[in-house]
């Protein structure tokens, strides 16, 4: 992982908790407006967004351990995370939530994780060529 990767990661997870404890303490969703609920939802998912994206690069440094480490799936797992866990919380404060507004947007990011895991498979493979026959067997002539 670059450090400056790391550092960016770290000042924007501090940043967007400063933000979100702010909005905690200062926040009254009875009286607010709707631009503080956007501050505090948009800085939670940025918090869970870092916090998670921190997490999984640490884990995928272990995982490849001396390799080298993947950076923009933890981030983008993260981002998704974020959003995912934001985006539920905001339906479930203005009373909209239900299961069936719930498990499309989790299959939603499912499939775009699926999407973009199965573009980095698809060009990692694209590179080899199809395993050769053996020399040693013969071909059968066709008559």
């Amino acid at each position: 992982m670059r450090p400056i990767v790391g550092f960016l990661l770290v000042c924007f997870a501090v940043l967007s908790s400063a933000i979100l404890v702010v909005s905690i303490g200062s926040l009254s969703p009875y009286t607010q407006d709707t631009a503080p609920k956007v501050a505090f939802f948009g800085s939670l998912a940025t918090t869970i967004a870092a916090v998670v994206a921190s997490g999984l690069i640490f884990f995928y440094r272990r995982l490849y351990h001396g390799r080298s480490t993947p950076l923009m799936a933890p981030v983008r797992q993260g981002l998704f995370v974020g959003i995912l866990i934001s985006l539920l919380l905001a339906l479930s404060a203005n009373q909209l939530l239900g299961w069936w507004e719930a498990l499309p947007l989790v299959i939603a990011v499912i499939c775009a994780e699926a999407f973009f895991q199965a573009d980095r498979l698809r060009t990692f493979t694209m590179g080899r060529s199809a395993p050769m026959a053996s020399p040693e067997a013969p071909e059968e002539p066709t008559s």
